[in-house]
């Protein structure tokens, strides 16, 4: 083989014998053999290679042997299987000729083509540095002067050890293939060389997605699996194919235990050592952190090896960021909710972690800052984690306060999962009562619910009693968030607060403008609902006209005016404590108690008429609906106030509907 190599391609035989020294490794290689013996390589494969090599080679159109076989075994799978070691030194793409001297600092020389020779002899890595080769660990460089007349293996002796102690280093790692179920329409080693390609790409190049996996090895072309692939690249079925083949890829790829599979949809696969030992680029550590949120970061502290749980806090503000020097990464801790700007030098490793994981662990440290995971990351966080939380909320293995925010956040945020957490959060808290009557948790369970509330009432119909129970006996912030459940709750389901009016009536009456605005909302849900109640209620809707918070007052007069719809005669007598509020403020204030006048002067317009004071400095007002609501109350009682103000209003009003009213109740008394 040797000699037809010499003659074909005109090179001297020590690069010709390099060819069969590479074929005997690999063949007598016993993780090669183990391939074959677990069906992952075809004994086949082999021997048709072996059997053909010459005219294999020939078929290349590389200009130099070497750079023959390196395109050969590229093409045939081996470099795939194999790697680097396969592949042989082509002196076409160095910048040094063959007979060029090189120079070690310890004053050994020898020319380039001695270092090929000593490279693939000995199984030394061989590589181009500047001005010079690098053989093993020693560097040789250019030096002026002569070039050597005639190659000399002698002076190789200082790298000569046996051929059978520099034998190719073929992956382990592949043997785990041997447990993948791969479709019987083509032979497994077809499955073995397409997935060990995808191997080899996403290691060599530190990472890559599926796609560009897909666009590099063009696997309708180069390893077309069975005759799914043959029929692609013959009829123009490529984009089916490629699907298929990446579904049977990935599932090799996730047995390979040097290969992590991407942390997001669409993400990279990468070497398994691609998270550790630091980072070269701020690229890559920023590529990590696209991918994914939760990570175990190591880093140097003080001359120290640091470890936490944290998640990535970008930083917004230019002015936060260096200007000169590394870049700088900021994390927040899990555990204690501080955080940490480590700079990229500093950053040893970045290993991800999912919920699942971290709840399992051994840790003992309180997680106390799931809630900032979820307002960083709501949008990245996966039901995957969200269902890790939810099962530790069950099996209580983990804080409860801790992990009802982190749920409540997601709520809050609009995440994807929202139908998913509501449906099992409700029944997680229905399951648990103590959740929201335990005085350490209580605010976290009910802020649940409101947020549950808000989008599925139906959702919280039978945590009602225990929110009344909140509502009544809980601090202050925790009664706030009942109330609010409560009054989103009786908007579609009012008759399961009607018991409950006397707690709502009590809210209004002392609690704080949040509770009272709430309350108001909840008893005018109930009373429009149910007229009946309004002797109860009314009492208390006037107590709040007083109140110093125009959003409570204003709820106040409107709810009056909506009782007053179906009984006048009961808001009537409180008709001078209304009128009062026509000089309120705020805007909607003035305008609700104008129509809670108007509904109830039906029952009893002298009352009203009383009141012409009021509704003469209304005409004023600077909304438009209050000046017209002035002018029919004026008609309507026919309450004494100047005709002359009311001809002019009808003149000059800049609303027409204004001018209307004021001329007919002009027209009324006169």
């Amino acid at each position: 083989m040797v000699d037809k190599l010499v003659d074909e391609f005109g090179v001297s035989k020590e690069r010709a014998v390099q060819i069969p020294d590479r074929v005997r490794k690999v063949v007598a290689n016993p993780e090669f053999k183990a391939l074959e013996e677990d069906d992952l390589v075809s004994e086949q494969f082999m021997h048709s290679f072996i059997n053909n090599l010459l005219e294999l080679l020939k078929e290349q159109e590389e200009e130099t042997i070497e750079a023959r076989w390196n395109k050969l075994v590229k093409d045939r799978g081996l470099y795939a299987i194999i790697g680097d070691d396969i592949l042989l030194y082509d002196p076409s793409t160095s910048r040094f000729a063959e007979d060029r001297e090189l120079i070690a600092d310890d004053g050994r020389s020898l020319t380039t083509q001695e270092a090929m020779y000593a490279a693939w002899k000995n199984g030394i890595e061989i590589s181009e540095v500047p001005d010079g080769i690098q053989l093993g660990d020693t560097v040789y460089r250019r030096q002026e002067g002569p070039t050597l007349d005639q190659f000399n293996s002698n002076q190789l002796s200082d790298f000569d050890q046996p051929l059978d102690q520099s034998r190719l280093d073929v992956d382990a790692e592949l043997h785990a293939l041997a447990d993948v179920e791969f479709p019987e329409k083509a032979p497994r080693n077809e499955f073995v060389k397409a997935i060990a390609a995808a191997r080899r790409y996403i290691t060599d190049t530190g990472g890559a997605t599926m796609d560009e996996i897909v666009q590099t090895l063009e696997p309708e072309h180069n390893y077309p699996i069975g005759a799914n692939g043959v029929h692609a690249r013959a009829k123009g079925f490529v984009p089916d194919f490629r699907t298929w083949w990446c579904e049977q890829v990935k599932k090799g790829l996730e047995a390979l235990p040097d290969i992590k599979a991407p942390l997001s949809e669409g993400g990279q696969w990468r070497p398994e050592d691609a998270y550790e030992g630091g980072f070269e680029s701020e690229d890559l550590v920023t590529d990590i952190l696209e991918e994914w949120y939760l990570f175990e970061v190591s880093f140097h502290e003080a001359e120290q090896e640091r470890e936490l749980v944290a998640f990535h806090d970008e930083i917004t503000r230019p002015s936060a960021k260096p200007l000169h020097g590394p870049p700088v990464f900021r994390f927040q801790s899990l555990t204690t909710g501080k955080r940490y700007k480590i700079k990229r030098p500093d950053l040893t490793a970045l290993e991800p972690l999912t919920l699942e994981q971290l709840f399992n662990s051994s840790q003992d440290d309180e997680i106390e800052s799931l809630d900032a995971l979820a307002d960083e990351h709501s949008n990245r966080v996966r039901m995957d984690d969200v269902d890790a939380t939810l099962d530790a909320l069950r099996t209580q293995s983990i804080d409860p306060t801790a992990g009802l925010a982190f749920l409540s956040t997601l709520l809050q945020e609009g995440h994807e999962g929202k139908e998913t957490i509501i449906t099992e959060l409700s029944t997680l808290l229905g399951d648990r009562p103590e959740l929201l009557t335990n005085e350490d948790v209580s605010l976290a369970a009910t802020t649940c619910l409101a947020d549950i509330s808000e989008t599925a009432p139906e959702q919280a119909l039978d945590t009602v009693p225990l929110l009344e129970t909140v509502a009544n006996s809980g601090s202050e912030e925790t009664r706030d968030m009942a109330i609010y459940a409560l009054s989103n709750i009786s908007a579609e389901y009012p008759e399961e607060l009607l018991p409950m009016l006397d707690i709502l009536l009590d809210s209004i009456a002392a609690g704080n403008t949040t509770l009272r605005t709430n309350a108001l909302s909840a008893v005018g849900h109930i009373t429009k609902s149910y007229p009946d109640t309004a002797t109860t209620v009314v009492a208390s809707l006037v107590e709040c006209l007083d109140s110093a918070e125009p959003k409570v007052r204003a709820n106040a007069a409107g709810l009056l005016g909506d009782i007053a719809q179906f009984h006048p005669d009961i808001v009537v007598d409180y008709a001078s404590v209304i009128a009062g509020c026509l000089t309120a403020d705020d805007d909607q204030t003035r305008i609700n108690a104008s129509i809670a006048l108007l509904r109830a002067g039906e029952a009893n317009p002298e009352t009203i008429r009383a009141e012409s004071e009021h509704l003469a400095a209304a005409l004023d007002d600077s909304r438009a609906a209050v000046r017209a609501n002035a002018c029919t109350l004026i008609g309507n009682t026919e309450a004494p106030v100047s005709m002359t103000r009311l001809k002019r209003i009808a003149e000059d009003d800049p609303d027409e509907e204004v001018r209307e009213k004021a001329e007919w109740a002009a027209t009324r008394i006169e």
